[in-house]
């Protein structure tokens, strides 16, 4: 009885901490996301009906909004949906390779 409590606490565990990781880096996809519209955003307004001033300042940000906006984790890897995915098939991987070993043993 020991190992069922046990074992339905760590997969509650394990569970709550998936879903908090899915709803942070699907808020980091979506900051990727949104900051790749940007341009596309100040190309569709009225900008050539604004001053010849606005109009270089607004290029100029068009300019540097072409590298989307990322979190990444440790100044390696981009925070986002795919990052993910990468992790749940790498422990899913490791969870099957495991259950094999033991299975042998």
């Amino acid at each position: 009885m020991d190992f069922m409590i046990t074992l339905f606490f760590s997969v509650s565990y394990l569970m709550g901490v998936f879903f908090q990781m899915c709803l942070l880096y699907y808020n980091c996809n979506e900051l990727i996301v949104e900051s790749l519209e940007i341009p596309n955003s100040i190309f569709r307004s009225n900008w050539y009906e604004l001053p010849q001033a606005v109009q270089r300042s607004l290029l100029i940000v068009i300019m540097r909004t072409q590298k989307p906006l990322e979190m990444k984790i440790g100044k390696l890897y981009a925070m986002s949906n795919d990052l993910i995915v990468g992790f749940v098939k790498a422990g899913f991987t490791y969870v099957l390779l495991s259950h094999l070993d033991f299975q042998q043993a």
